[in-house]
C-alpha cells in the first residue's frame, strides 16, 4: 500500500491496508504493539529501522534477497505476510507471526551470514 500522506494516523493506515489486502512497509515502530494492532487483524507489517533513504534501500534489499534464500518467499507474495510482522535491521530482522495453533510466536531474531 503506498499512502505518503504523512497526515493519516496510524489506526486508518491499518484499516486501509486490511481493506485492500496489501502488507504495511513503514519505518513507524508503533505497528509492533500488538495491543494496538493485534496479530489476527494485521495484513502483514514490514518495519524497517535505517538511518537514511541510502541505508533503508540496502537494508531491504538484503532483507528481500535473505528471506527468499532462507524461506523461499518471493517478495511479492501478499498472502505470505498475513498474521506477520517483522523488523528489518542491517543486520538481520525479527520475526513474529501467527502460528498454525493460533497463538503468536515468541520474537525470533534471524542474522544474516554476511
Amino acid at each position: 500500500m503506498a499512502v505518503k500522506n504523512r497526515g493519516l494516523d496510524d489506526k486508518n493506515v491499518h484499516i486501509q491496508a486490511i481493506k485492500e489486502s496489501r502488507a504495511i512497509l513503514t519505518n513507524d515502530g508503533h505497528f509492533w504493539d500488538d495491543r494496538k494492532f493485534p496479530m489476527q487483524e494485521t495484513p502483514g507489517i514490514i518495519i524497517i529501522t535505517a538511518k537514511d533513504t541510502d541505508e533503508t534501500i540496502k537494508t531491504l534489499d538484503t532483507f528481500f534477497n535473505n528471506l527468499y534464500n532462507l524461506f523461499g518467499i518471493a517478495r511479492y507474495c501478499n498472502k505470505w505476510w498475513i498474521g506477520t510482522k517483522v523488523q528489518v535491521h542491517k543486520t538481520g530482522f525479527t520475526l513474529k507471526y501467527i502460528t498454525d495453533d493460533g497463538n503468536v510466536s515468541l520474537d525470533q531474531r534471524i542474522e544474516y551470514e554476511l
